[in-house]
């Protein structure tokens, strides 16, 4: 609609912080040239009418932050370090570095752990050592 339109011009920032780059290409319509690759099967037209409606109506829209965190953490998971991954020992230091400095950094996105302290004892019994 119309209105719609209107809310793309308005909220252009908003848009591009979520990751899609849209215009309005004429009174009644508007160009997506970009969508977050993240969304993946998600229907994005209708995602964006909801975005728009929110956005609309409230001026800022509790699915776009839902969707902000959505991306953040999806994307935050895909760069993490994997099983099996070399890192070099820099690398490691670095990681742990960061995680000392990171809020919530004892689990992932997902509530997983992401580290776990062992202590000599317990790990000598893993290995069978002082036996």
């Amino acid at each position: 609609t119309e209105a719609e339109a209107q809310i793309v011009e308005e909220f252009q920032t908003t848009l591009s912080e979520l990751g899609f780059e849209i215009e309005r290409t004429g009174p009644n319509r508007v160009t997506a040239k970009t969508v977050p690759a993240l969304l993946g099967r998600v229907d994005q037209g209708q995602l964006l009418r909801d975005l728009l409606s929110e956005l609309g109506r409230y001026g800022k829209t509790q699915r776009s932050e839902e969707l902000r965190n959505t991306l953040l953490s999806t994307t935050a998971c895909h760069a993490a370090v994997r099983a099996k991954q070399i890192l070099s020992l820099a690398e490691m230091n670095a990681l742990l570095r960061t995680m000392e400095s990171t809020d919530k950094s004892g689990q992932c996105n997902h509530g997983r752990p992401t580290w776990k302290q062992i202590s000599l004892a317990e790990l000598d019994k893993i290995f069978l050592r002082g036996r």
